[in-house]
């Protein structure tokens, strides 16, 4: 009876054992067959050989690797089922088969590789729970930092109401002061709205403050952000005035011209295209800058202005025509819009155009266009004699260079008007004041070249020459000490240049010494842009010295070229008094006509209105000049010579 009781326990755990391992094959069919599954029937007490075939009947895939079946090796499993492994998947040569495993392997080995699990398991739960708290501190620090940044976002957000009440109350100085520490201290992102705001608030106050040198870069940077911007249409206006007061030009403006402006109003849009065509101008791109000032409409003053940069362009290229149409458009449109200044430039330039193609009475008309308290009346006056001699009026060119000798005139100096009273004496045989108006040129004008060009030796430093013109131009050519002559300086005074290049000059020397005072309520950022402006000041005096220098050679050889026209008109009279010293012999032949008016006691010519200038009436003063000049075109001998 105890036998069959043991046999039916023995019976029982080989019934296990069998359910087991029909539960682990069941198992290893569903899924994949791991190394832990390997571990499980080792621990539930079944055979190598009965595992191998657990293996072998598996249609699972194996997911042990080599190196797991290298390591179950280490801890004993039995080679025959490590063999069966690596026929599944794939491994080297089987070491040399050592001892067995030995009675009892399956619990102890399985034993230590699940505390290593545990062991394992309680390492990561320690590291979660690390890193959790890790996690939370991080987020209490960031709830800390994002409380500091809000409230150093409001209090920066008050300095900056604070800047802009300062700039709405006019106080430039303090206004720009406190933008720029709030840029400085914020540091906002380049392209946001703060940083806009904040910029266009620093530009406007410094140009309220006087300053445009000093934000040259700035406001352009403004503009560059583009039409969408509240603050744009100010911003490119503040451009256009640097750019137009400093002659200050950035390559970069000619992105601006991508930009579209169609919703802002017609008369941004006019003075837009007008600075940007300027621009192009500059750059030397007629080509764009002609495409853009179209864009113009018709009723705006930049139209004008527009039209007679069009016809300088146009001059340039030597496409007379199409600078005639745009001349003519500028003085219409100029009529329009009531700018005298431009109507005036368009007038000189067509009539300087119709003298060069030898339309000289068409040139007249438009000489007589400007204005008689026009700055540019001398010149026109003095050109209209040229086209009176060109035409063969000698008694108008004569009368008119005449009137160029009275009072009004002693502020201006063309080197070749004794020249060309000369030699309209000469073309009607006046000898004798042709002889005169020689000698004269001679006294008052040639004698001043050795001058010029001791002045030129002296005078090493750019710097010092453009000083010694200011000078003059300082005391509004009132007499002092100068080493120039005073016609020489006039010379220089009268190219459009001079003007330009004093005030932009000027201009900076004042903002130099308008930072020098506010620097302290401005920054300390101040000193690095009062060394840049002395820097460009003293670039921009060279540039000017080497301007006066340039326009004292180009007089210097001037007076060369009429010294040598003079000499000319000298050898023709000398000449011709031979002539008709030959033919006295045979017999005098006198002229008729009047007697010339101006061949007067010392002073050879006078102007009769002394006190009276009458300058609507100065180029139409005629000389009344005797013509000498027999049938045969000869210089005969006049009466009062007999």
């Amino acid at each position: 009876m105890k036998h069959l009781i043991r046999q039916s326990r023995v019976g029982r755990a080989v019934f296990a054992l069998v359910l087991v391992a029909a539960t682990l094959v069941g198992a290893a069919q569903a899924s994949a067959l791991s190394r832990q599954d390997i571990y499980n029937l080792l621990n539930s007490g079944l055979s190598p050989d009965l595992i191998v075939n657990v293996i072998r009947s598996s249609t699972a895939p194996v997911t042990v690797t080599e190196g797991e079946i290298t390591q179950m090796r280490a801890e004993g499993v039995p080679e025959p089922i490590l063999a069966e492994l690596c026929v599944r998947v794939g491994c080297g040569a089987a070491p040399a088969p050592g001892p067995g495993p030995g009675p009892g392997f399956g619990t102890p080995g399985l034993e230590q590789e699940f505390e290593r699990q545990r062991a394992l398991e309680e390492e990561r739960r320690r590291q979660d729970m690390q890193r959790m708290e890790e996690e939370r501190e991080a987020m209490r620090r960031r709830m800390a930092e994002e409380e500091a940044r809000q409230g150093a976002a409001q209090a920066a957000i008050g300095d900056l109401l604070r800047a802009e009440r300062l700039l709405r109350d006019r106080r430039y100085v303090q206004a720009a002061s406190t933008f720029a520490e709030y840029l400085g201290a914020q540091r906002p992102a380049p392209g946001s709205e703060e940083y806009g705001r904040a910029l266009f608030g620093y530009v406007k106050a410094m140009f309220g403050a006087g300053y445009r040198y000093s934000v040259r870069q700035e406001v352009l940077e403004l503009a560059l952000m583009g039409p969408q911007t509240p603050f744009f249409e100010e911003a490119f206006d503040m451009l256009a005035t640097v750019v137009s007061e400093l002659d200050v030009t950035d390559p970069r403006i000619e992105a601006l011209a991508n930009m579209t402006v169609g919703h802002m109003s017609q008369a941004f849009q006019d003075r837009f295209s007008f600075t940007l065509g300027r621009a192009f101008r500059s750059f030397g791109d007629a080509a764009r800058a002609q495409q853009i000032f179209e864009r113009i409409s018709a009723d705006s003053p930049e139209r004008a202005r527009a039209y007679h940069l069009s016809g300088t362009m146009y001059l340039a290229a030597n496409q007379n025509r199409r600078a005639v149409e745009s001349f003519q458009s500028a003085v219409s449109a100029a009529r329009r819009t009531g700018l005298q200044d431009v109507e005036e430039l368009a007038h000189l330039a067509l009539a300087r155009i119709l003298f060069s193609i030898r339309e000289y009475d068409a040139a007249l008309y438009y000489y007589q266009k400007i204005p008689s308290a026009s700055p540019r009346r001398p010149q026109a006056i003095f050109e209209t004699a040229w086209a009176y001699f060109m035409k063969n009026d000698f008694d108008r060119a004569v009368g008119t260079l005449h009137s160029l000798h009275s009072p009004f005139f002693q502020r201006y100096f063309w080197p070749e008007l004794y020249v060309l009273e000369a030699a309209a004496y000469f073309e009607t045989c006046n000898l004798r004041d042709a002889e005169l108006a020689v000698a004269m040129f001679r006294r008052n004008v040639a004698s001043m070249q050795q001058d010029v060009e001791q002045f030129r030796l002296l005078t090493v430093s750019p710097e010092a020459m453009w000083a010694a013109v200011v000078e003059y131009y300082d005391r509004l050519g009132t007499d002092g000490a100068n080493l120039l002559p005073q016609a020489a300086v006039r010379t220089v005074l009268r190219h459009p240049e001079f003007l330009a290049k004093y005030e932009q000059l000027n201009l900076l020397i004042a903002e130099a010494a308008r930072l020098r005072r506010d620097g302290a309520a401005l920054g300390a950022w101040t000193d690095d842009l009062v060394n840049e402006i002395d820097a460009q000041i003293e670039v921009r005096r060279i540039d000017a010295g080497l301007f006066v220098d340039r326009r004292l050679e180009e007089l210097s050889n001037e007076l060369t070229d009429w010294s040598v026209k003079a000499q000319e008109v000298d050898v023709e009279i000398t000449v011709e008094l031979r002539r008709m010293i030959a033919r006295q012999r045979e017999g005098s032949v006198t002229g008729e006509g009047g007697t010339s008016t101006f061949v007067l006691a010392q002073d050879w010519q006078f102007w009769p209105y002394e006190g009276e200038y009458w300058l609507d009436e100065v180029e139409h003063f005629r000389a009344n000049l005797t013509n000498y000049r027999d049938a045969d075109n000869r210089c005969v001998i006049p009466e009062d010579s007999l």
